[in-house]
């Protein structure tokens, strides 16, 4: 908790919530089923879910939506438990596995392909909006995905972060691998310059995503301003 301020004017913060934050809509917040309802409810794009109980139901679902799927928990923060882009039985099936050892409440929703986006509302108004990032490389057109990697987690920030936070190091794991195989292509692959290869399914800052600053004024659609 930080605060800020002395006297009357003293404000305690923590992460993206203050004083004067709701606590219905905080609790509201943390439910991620309930939260797509209100925000399709209210106009703005909200992804389709169902809680299922087994791995069987999570299948049944992943195929009613059709694939890519995500697999995800209903309640947590910061990504934990999952699973973006999933596009056989046997992935939806491991990544139930893993997140019910987390949660008894998990969600399988539509994949959606794209970059996801953070709007900070502020006493009713929008004050900061970011495009979020998952962890991958650019490419040169002269290094590999592995080379440049490489090269990344050897920038002097990443390093400093990756003092406190082991997941900022992104290495050429199993997950990265898949990802670069759903691609069609290996860590030798040579990408483009200016080419974004993604090696993380979450976009989480903690997860080695990066925030990237929109400009509200000609970033933002008004209706979205508005909504």
């Amino acid at each position: 908790i930080v605060t800020l301020g002395q006297g009357n004017k003293l404000v305690n913060t923590r992460s993206t919530m203050t004083d004067a934050t709701s606590p219905i809509g905080t609790t509201i917040a943390k439910n991620k089923k309930l939260t797509s309802y209100l925000l399709r409810s209210f106009g703005l794009p909200g992804a389709n879910n169902q809680v299922v109980t087994n791995a069987e139901h999570a299948l049944q679902a992943a195929k009613s939506y059709g694939f890519p799927v995500v697999v995800k928990p209903n309640s947590l923060d910061q990504g934990e438990g999952v699973f973006a882009g999933l596009t056989s039985e046997s992935d939806v099936k491991a990544a139930y596995t893993d997140t019910r050892k987390l949660t008894d409440q998990v969600l399988v929703e539509k994949h959606v392909e794209g970059f996801s986006h953070r709007l900070t509302i502020f006493q009713d108004k929008l004050i900061k909006v970011v495009k979020r990032r998952p962890g991958g490389v650019d490419g040169d057109g002269i290094h590999s995905i592995e080379q440049l990697l490489n090269a990344r987690n050897q920038e002097p920030g990443v390093i400093k972060r990756a003092r406190a936070h082991t997941s900022y190091v992104i290495n050429l794991d199993e997950e990265a691998l898949g990802l670069l195989r759903q691609l069609g292509i290996s860590k030798d692959y040579v990408p483009a310059c200016n080419e974004f290869v993604r090696l993380r399914r979450q976009d989480n800052v903690s997860r080695g995503g990066t925030n990237i600053a929109v400009d509200i004024d000609s970033g933002v659609h008004p209706d979205n301003i508005q909504l």
